[in-house]
């Protein structure tokens, strides 16, 4: 996420065939190969595993962080599966 003027913003958006380790890593590397200078600190993204290690490898020690609506909408998700065993 970008942040310009206090008001924050995607700033990449991939279709991707798959969702491993190497495939996020290569969606980052090629990132990085357009902005060589790009240093993030802080990513948000969704709480995709294989996403956070193809990050932290790419940026080693760049803090990962989930996004809140993905957390809400899988704890909501739980709420009402769990209304079908009560």
């Amino acid at each position: 996420m970008g942040i310009i003027f206090n008001t924050g913003f995607p700033i990449a958006f991939a279709l991707m065939s798959r969702k491993t380790t190497r495939a996020y890593a290569a969606v980052f590397e090629k990132l990085l190969n357009i902005e060589p200078q790009w240093k993030p600190e802080t990513v948000i993204i969704d709480f995709e595993i294989a996403a956070m290690a193809g990050i932290q490898f790419i940026f080693p020690g760049i803090s990962v962080r989930g996004c809140w609506f993905h957390s809400s909408q899988a704890i909501w998700r739980k709420i009402g599966n769990l209304g079908n065993f009560i």
